[in-house]
């Protein structure tokens, strides 16, 4: 699995050093390998997080639970899907809908 950071809304590799996570009960099984996120990612990342913060304050508790819900979930969810990055920010109704059933 390649590990992406969510930066203002996308889903972006990052620019910083390589590394890979191992399955600690094989530590030669690989599980996940990504680039750390550079300096400049992380502040685009906490001025995005920053920019998003009153209007996540003003999303109903039960659409925030949802999308807090949804993500564990989409860790379970088929291969296909698992693959699928999650869509931007403030498209994401559909998507949890989706990941939630009805």
């Amino acid at each position: 699995m390649d590990v992406l950071s969510l930066i203002a809304g996308r889903w972006v590799g990052g620019e910083g050093a390589e590394f890979a996570d191992t399955n600690p009960a094989r530590p030669s099984e690989v599980v996940a390998r990504g680039r750390f996120a550079s300096v400049p990612e992380v502040e685009r990342a906490v001025a995005a997080a920053r920019a998003a913060a009153p209007g996540w304050a003003a999303t109903p508790h039960h659409a925030r639970a949802a999308v807090l819900v949804a993500n564990p979930l989409r860790l379970s969810a088929t291969p296909p899907a698992y693959h699928r990055p999650p869509p931007a920010l403030g498209q994401d109704e559909a998507w949890v809908r989706e990941i939630l059933g009805p």
